[in-house]
């Protein structure tokens, strides 16, 4: 099954990623990168998301903010089967 994971770039959300993806379901992650949490990373740059989220290698990591609806809209965050919230 695919599941949109929020927040799955801070440690539970990590955490839960492997879990899922282990159990054999498709995880898309998606994170804000809040600048209290990762730090002031410029989040138009790969390089550096990488850099300050190393545990998300391997994974679908998107960036943006779940209550954003064109970050939902522009992407393909709305066609999963179920929702799980790392906060």
């Amino acid at each position: 099954m695919r599941v949109l994971l929020t927040g799955m770039a801070g440690f539970i959300g990590s955490h839960v990623a492997d879990a899922l993806t282990k159990a054999g379901h498709e995880v898309v992650g998606l994170d804000c990168l809040l600048p209290q949490a990762h730090g002031s990373v410029d989040r138009t740059n790969p390089a550096e998301i990488a850099e300050v989220t190393p545990w998300t290698a391997g994974h679908d990591l998107r960036i943006g903010d779940v209550r954003d609806p064109e970050t939902l809209d522009r992407s393909e965050e709305r066609r999963v089967g179920k929702e799980c919230r790392s906060r």
